[in-house]
This record gives structure tokens, sequence and C-alpha cells, in this order.
């Protein structure tokens, strides 16, 4: 059993993709686990953590009117999900083209 890490695009590791190989009689057994960098989904938190802080009347470190808060932390928020999934579906993408592999 060989245990592996690969971590991914422009250097800043928006992904990580940790796996294992096992053999199986005549079967290569191939188990990833893919995740998105902690960071991110930090970020995602503390976007709704402020948008709920905002909601409820909370007084938070962003100024301005509270209908443009309301509005650009659920934007920013859904953009920064787009950017997550989009990276980490890239590299599993990129991860099955390059060994070429297909579901069981």
């Amino acid at each position: 059993m060989d245990t592996w890490i690969y971590k991914s695009i422009f250097g800043s590791d928006f992904a990580y993709l940790k796996g294992t190989i096992n053999t199986n009689d005549s079967k290569t057994i191939i188990k990833t686990n893919l995740r998105p960098n902690l960071g991110f989904v930090f970020i995602i938190y503390f976007m709704a953590g402020l948008f709920l802080c905002e909601l409820f009347g909370i007084k938070t470190m962003i100024n301005g009117p509270k209908s443009f808060i309301l509005l650009f932390l659920p934007f920013f928020t859904l953009i920064i999900l787009g950017l997550i999934l989009y990276m980490t579906n890239g590299l599993r993408n990129t991860f099955e083209k390059v060994f070429h592999l297909q579901a069981d």
C-alpha cells in the first residue's frame, strides 16, 4: 500500500488530493480524497458570519449601506465557493486524465 499527496494548481494549493494505491488480485485500486484549501473554507464561514451579523444588526468592521453589504457578502461568498468547486473539480479531472482512470 502506497500513500501519496498531490498539491495542485498555481502553487497556491487551492486543493489537496490524497490517495492510497492498493492491489487486489489482478486489479489496482486507487482511493483518493479531494479537499479544498482550508483557508478558502474559513473565508466562506467568515463571510457567512459577517452576513448574519449584518442581518441581525450586530456591528461589524464593514461600513456602508446595509442593503449594499447584504447584497455584496452573499455574492462574494458565492464567487469564492465557485472558485473552490472549479479548482477541486479541475484537480480531479486532471488527475483522472493523466492517469487514464475510469470508475469501476
